[in-house]
């Protein structure tokens, strides 16, 4: 038996809110692989994808907070295992001192992750732009 919901009495009515939210992209190139870092800046913690530009993927996200009562930082993997992404996002919360997901999904031609070229240029963009982060 399928009831029929009430129409609504009074008019709807629809606000606009800013989102806070922010989102920022950068493009570094590192072995001939244009690399992406995709940005999303929230409240207390921040989300950063770095990926090959032309095959993107979404095959990994860690998570790393900074345990409240000890200052150590606690990490996780979501979703794949990859230790330099976790390993990443904890460097990370120690740096920008917030909750840091991160997803790397950038490998060189063999393979292997070239985590040590993406995070020098990640570090570089941080120093630069430290609004996005």
């Amino acid at each position: 038996m399928v009831q029929q919901l009430e129409t609504f009495k009074e008019p709807l009515s629809m606000k606009k809110v800013e989102s806070k939210l922010k989102i920022s992209s950068f493009k570094i190139h590192i072995q001939q692989i244009t690399t992406k870092l995709n940005v999303i800046k929230m409240k207390n913690s921040i989300l950063i994808w770095i990926g090959d530009a032309s095959l993107p993927a979404f095959n990994d996200l860690s998570l790393s907070i900074q345990n409240r009562y000890d200052n150590t930082i606690l990490k996780t993997s979501i979703l794949g295992k990859n230790d330099e992404s976790l390993n990443l996002a904890a460097r990370l919360c120690k740096k920008l001192n917030k909750q840091v997901y991160v997803s790397l999904n950038v490998f060189n031609e063999i393979g292997m992750p070239i985590i040590l070229a993406v995070e020098k240029m990640l570090y570089e963009i941080i120093k630069n732009n430290p609004d996005c982060f």
